[in-house]
């Protein structure tokens, strides 16, 4: 995998919440944290923090961030949704609502980017619309 900087953070919070997503051991975030990060060679504590931030923010609010989604997906239930979509659907919703740290072309763009490289073909365009709607609807700017 060649991504870089957060970009590579992002994907390995990913690849957490799809372990977690896929097992439903939404109560082992902390474990499949210390797997991954073992898994990824992550070392520096900022990193692991910035991961930790984006996977505890998806369990902790999961399912606020699972309504929000579906009430964005026109004729979808969220579960239709590939695991890998639907993690990164619920990361760029959590950078875009719950953190407030991440601009919101960043939080989408960094979606989009992990969905080029994790997702499905086409998955693309649905992770940009459904986020874009999200953030227009709810009024983030930036």
């Amino acid at each position: 995998m060649k991504l870089k900087g957060r970009r590579k953070l992002r994907s390995v919070a990913l690849q957490a919440l799809y372990e977690l997503d896929l097992m439903e051991k939404w109560e082992k975030a902390e474990d499949t944290l210390s797997h991954a990060f073992e898994r990824e060679h992550v070392q520096k504590e900022e990193d692991k923090k910035f991961i930790k931030e984006i996977v505890n923010c998806v369990v902790k609010n999961r399912y606020s961030i699972d309504r929000i989604i579906s009430s964005h997906l026109l004729g979808w239930d969220i579960e239709r949704l590939n695991v890998v979509e639907r993690n990164i659907l619920r990361i760029g919703v959590c950078e875009l609502l719950f953190q407030g740290n991440v601009p919101y072309k960043v939080a989408i763009n960094e979606a989009v980017e992990l969905a080029k490289v994790f997702a499905a073909e086409g998955a693309t365009g649905l992770i940009n619309g459904v986020l874009d709607k999200i953030a227009k609807d709810k009024g983030v700017k930036g």
